[in-house]
């Protein structure tokens, strides 16, 4: 069994976090809901956090079979355009850069976003920005597992420290409903997050019971993203104008202590479905294993 990555795990934790809390402002209307401050904070980076966290190792035609077959309900047809472009890349790559030439992988990757923005115009993809976007973030995540002077670039103390800064700076200026500005600045601030919560996975030391939960929350995070839809609608229901006029920041830790026992509650249930794969396939979408179904 492939050893899982710890700080993989914590990351994707954290940003189920923020989708749980993104949820319960939205889905109650808290402060406006989408219109509210705290909302297009989270929105301006915790879905490019995702596609970085993914796995990037090499992928067959197996995978991508496997994908069409035992589809992730979560993000599936972006994450599956994603990955049929990442096979042309990573066949290409082993043809044409042996070497591990950093400009080659470049250059093909130039070559597979040009397939993409093909594809985008012949389907008509009305989510070309997103899928843009996502392709970006998780060819970050590719470049910098092949490349170790990418990877010692991104862990800089430096790097790090400004990243922090400009993150702090920037996350409050993007808009859910904004113009081109908006994606280009959801690109930056996106930039700087995956560097600030890979350092902050990485190199700081975390309290392990805390660490231990959040890494929980990282590998059920697709269990939760699918059953938090039906519990954060009925956390607080009616009575969200005394939110109104409380200070965001406050709002923000009053939504995390919320959404805590919503993650824990989806985790749980989702370990109830794990235990009938004919469940786990149909809620979940995980690979269907026939031999313990037929077993049952």
């Amino acid at each position: 069994m492939k050893k899982r990555l710890e700080y993989i795990d914590q990351i994707r934790g954290l940003a189920i976090m923020l989708v749980v809390i993104g949820h319960i402002i939205q889905f109650n209307k808290i402060q406006g809901g989408m219109k509210s401050s705290i909302f297009n904070i989270i929105y301006s980076f915790h879905m490019p956090l995702f596609f970085f966290s993914q796995e990037w190792n090499s992928i067959k035609m197996n995978d991508i079979i496997n994908t069409i077959t035992y589809p992730n309900l979560w993000f599936l047809k972006t994450l599956f355009e994603i990955f049929l472009f990442y096979g042309f890349f990573v066949w290409i790559s082993s043809l044409k850069n042996k070497s591990n030439n950093i400009l080659k992988d470049i250059l093909i990757f130039i070559f597979i976003s040009v397939l993409t923005i093909i594809y985008s115009l012949i389907s008509e993809n009305k989510n070309f920005s997103s899928l843009f976007l996502y392709t970006l973030f998780f060819y970050m995540a590719v470049f910098i597992s092949k490349y170790s002077m990418l990877e010692k670039l991104v862990m800089n103390k430096w790097v790090f420290a400004s990243s922090f800064i400009l993150f702090i700076t920037l996350i409050g200026h993007w808009k859910i409903e904004g113009t081109i500005y908006d994606d280009i600045l959801k690109l930056i601030i996106s930039t700087f997050s995956f560097i600030l919560f890979l350092n902050l996975t990485i190199k700081f030391k975390w309290n392990p019971f805390i660490s231990k939960q959040i890494m929980t929350f990282g590998q059920y995070s697709l269990g939760i993203y699918v059953i938090q839809f039906h519990l954060a609608k009925l956390t607080i229901n009616s009575h969200t104008q005394i939110f109104d006029d409380i200070n965001p920041i406050l709002l923000f830790f009053i939504c995390l202590i919320i959404s805590i026992p919503i993650c824990y509650l989806s985790v749980w249930i989702s370990k109830l479905i794990e235990l009938n794969s004919l469940l786990n396939f149909i809620f979940l979408g995980k690979k269907l294993n026939v031999k313990k179904v037929k077993l049952n």
